[in-house]
């Protein structure tokens, strides 16, 4: 179980970083990763809802130090993190459904203060948030998707300096799940868009004025839970298909030239029971696949191995039934 516990927290760094890559996503503790002091090493934000308090941790080389603390922030806040002012340091944006907040809010580990970059007080409620370079390489935007109107939009920097609306659709599709990652490998972030109920998938792209559509399915299975990540190591983002019912497991990948995709690895007798959690933990360049099975006690690392198959690269049987794992939560 020693060897168990060394593992899942290895599990616990990787898969973070991964996370951070693609859309800033928090841990199911309420633990953030991310760099706030652009010293290229990982920091925790650490919140405690309960008490209001926020604590960026960052790693001296001995122990982990304080770069900033605040015992008076607000209880409310859903945190999303990205580098929102382009300095390469972490910000956050922060959102308070309830009191209509939106903030943007960076912190200077060399004086441990924070300060607003923007604010507004009359932000919608509705609002689903993704973070991602969706329409330049260099600062972090926001997509916000409100489901119940049927609104999408990109909000961002524009040429002036004001974080506002960059682009806007009334008629966006009601039933979409959306996905952020890299799927043309251009350095910006697309979006999968994935309607179950239609059995369409998507995925779209900006193009520099406008949203295109690198790939299209209307014959996509309606039962996949998706995760997204970069399976085959070619710098683009890919995704794993899991449905449940039909114990089915596949590697995805789409070329954006032919707008065509094609399964790289598939199961048909994939265990049921997995929660699946995705990252680089073998350090490859390669997404790989932390399998969990609570019911049984099962921890599985399923990944590529030096012969290019996609299989078990290390199982406990005796993994305790009653962790939480920390990794990308959407």
């Amino acid at each position: 179980m020693k060897n168990s516990l060394q593992l899942f927290l290895c599990l616990v760094i990787l898969t973070s970083f991964h996370s951070i890559l693609f859309s800033y996503n928090k841990a199911k503790d309420g633990t953030y990763y991310a760099d706030f002091n652009g010293d290229g090493k990982h920091d925790l934000f650490l919140y405690d809802k309960t008490s209001g308090t926020g604590i960026v941790w960052g790693w001296s080389g001995t122990k982990w130090t304080t770069l900033w603390e605040a015992d008076r922030f607000r209880k409310t806040w859903e945190v999303y993190l990205g580098d929102f002012d382009g300095n390469g340091k972490t910000d956050m944006f922060l959102y308070d459904k309830g009191n209509r907040t939106g903030m943007l809010y960076t912190i200077n580990p060399k004086t441990k203060k924070g300060k607003t970059l923007w604010e507004n007080k009359s932000f919608r409620k509705t609002w689903d948030i993704y973070v991602g370079n969706f329409t330049q390489k260099r600062k972090s935007e926001l997509f916000l998707y409100d489901k119940k109107a049927g609104t999408g939009v990109i909000f961002g920097w524009d040429k002036t300096g004001k974080f506002k609306t960059l682009w806007e659709s009334k008629k966006f599709r009601k039933t979409w799940d959306v996905y952020p990652g890299d799927f043309n490998g251009n350095g910006k972030t697309d979006m999968f868009l994935y309607d179950k109920t239609q059995g369409v998938g998507l995925v779209w792209g900006w193009s520099g004025a406008k949203w295109t559509t690198l790939w299209e399915s209307k014959k996509f299975r309606k039962t996949w839970q998706v995760h997204v990540g970069d399976f085959n190591g070619d710098r683009r983002s890919d995704m794993f298909l899991y449905d449940k019912g039909n114990k089915t497991g596949m590697v995805y990948t789409i070329d954006p030239k032919t707008k065509k995709g094609k399964a790289i690895w598939e199961n048909k007798s994939f265990r049921k029971t997995w929660d699946i959690y995705p990252g680089d933990i073998t350090g490859t360049g390669k997404t790989a696949l932390f399998l969990y099975d609570k019911k049984a006690g099962d921890g599985v690392l399923f990944g590529w191995n030096n012969a290019g198959k996609f299989k078990t690269l290390w199982e406990s049987k005796k993994f305790r039934k009653t962790w939480s794992v920390f990794t990308k939560v959407k």
